[in-house]
């Protein structure tokens, strides 16, 4: 019996209604097309279960080896997000991205991308696309619903040399590089306290907190040791699909006072808002992440970007290394920037 036909990049640019060239640009991860036409390609590729030819690909690669004349191989980088342009559209991802193509243009590396939840994407397909390109190990970002990766995928982590970019995972640990989840809870209450705020609260999403392994709360309560019993409000853990979020925030927030107010998303400002409060006028609001996109926000500068670009020179150590004694998973952690904007004001102490 003959085997299903194998999609061509054409069938894929037709679909998609782009040129052919417009999709291998995005289907490379490359530059050369719009962000809403990226998504649409990257979605027809997948819906057709379209795999890289992985000998053109690496015939191109060659060819960038010798135009570039700084060239030490190709590394994978490999979308774990379920949504395909996450990378690009993610509220926080693109500062990864940013950090881990810096990290590869530094040190002479090509990036393929890859994207997991593609239709037809197993550890046996991938594994010969990356043999067929001199692949030998890669980058892993965007898991944050949780820090698990899919299990078909367990022969690639045996068989190449993986470091995973923003969180630790557990199914298996891999190498990883992450923001110091401790140190940025904690660093934010100290300079809460240090303008004058007697009463922080953290309001946060269980999930995110539990992935992390409680490093967010246990960050939070560290930084309240110094203050009086009557002053230490307990943390607020919600799920944000919860219809009764809100509510609970509601009461939490009546019976605790804070006088500021530690969250990774916006949604505790706007539940401050609809109960008629001001910001910072009445409760300071600091944002665990903060984002190039919410500028007038107070918060923690993760420097994911540095995160990123330190994922890609750990891989580079394991990769260069003539061998390695090293049999269990290692942790790149990163230090927060305390940065002050319009969402918190010097308070008299």
């Amino acid at each position: 019996m003959k085997g299903k036909k194998r999609v061509c990049l054409s069938e894929v640019a037709a679909a998609a209604g782009v040129s052919k060239m417009a999709a291998s640009l995005a289907l490379r991860g490359k530059k050369g097309v719009s962000e809403k036409t990226l998504c649409r390609i990257r979605a027809e590729a997948s819906r057709l279960g379209y795999l890289p030819d992985a000998a053109l690909s690496f015939a191109m690669s060659a060819i960038r080896r010798v135009q570039s004349g700084k060239y030490c191989g190709t590394i994978a980088l490999l979308n774990a997000n379920a949504d395909p342009c996450a990378f690009s559209q993610h509220p926080t991802l693109p500062e990864f991205i940013r950090g881990i193509k810096r990290g590869a243009r530094k040190l002479g590396y090509n990036i393929d991308v890859f994207w997991l939840h593609q239709k037809g994407l197993n550890a046996d397909s991938l594994a010969r696309i990356f043999e067929s390109r001199g692949i030998r190990g890669g980058i892993v970002a965007g898991m944050y619903d949780n820090a698990r990766l899919p299990t078909k995928f367990k022969p690639l982590w045996e068989k190449f040399k993986f470091v995973v970019a923003g969180l630790k995972t557990s199914n298996p640990e891999l190498d990883y590089a992450s923001a110091d989840q401790f140190l940025i809870a904690r660093n934010a209450v100290a300079a809460v306290l240090n303008m004058g705020y007697k009463r922080p609260g953290l309001a946060l999403d269980k999930g995110i907190d539990d992935i992390v392994e409680g490093r967010f709360s246990g960050g939070f309560l560290r930084g309240q040791m110094e203050l009086g019993s009557s002053d230490k409000v307990p943390p607020f853990l919600y799920y944000p699909s919860g219809k009764d979020s809100e509510e609970l925030f509601c009461k939490w927030f009546k019976m605790h006072r804070p006088d500021a107010i530690l969250s990774l998303y916006n949604t505790p400002k706007k539940w401050l808002e609809k109960m008629g409060f001001s910001v910072p006028e009445d409760v300071a609001i600091v944002q665990l992440e903060r984002r190039r996109s919410n500028p007038e926000w107070a918060g923690m500068n993760q420097h994911n970007d540095v995160v990123g670009e330190l994922a890609v020179r750990r891989l580079a150590e394991f990769l260069n290394a003539p061998h390695s004694d090293i049999s269990y998973p290692t942790a790149t952690i990163v230090s927060p920037e305390w940065i002050e904007s319009k969402t918190i004001s010097k308070r008299q102490r």
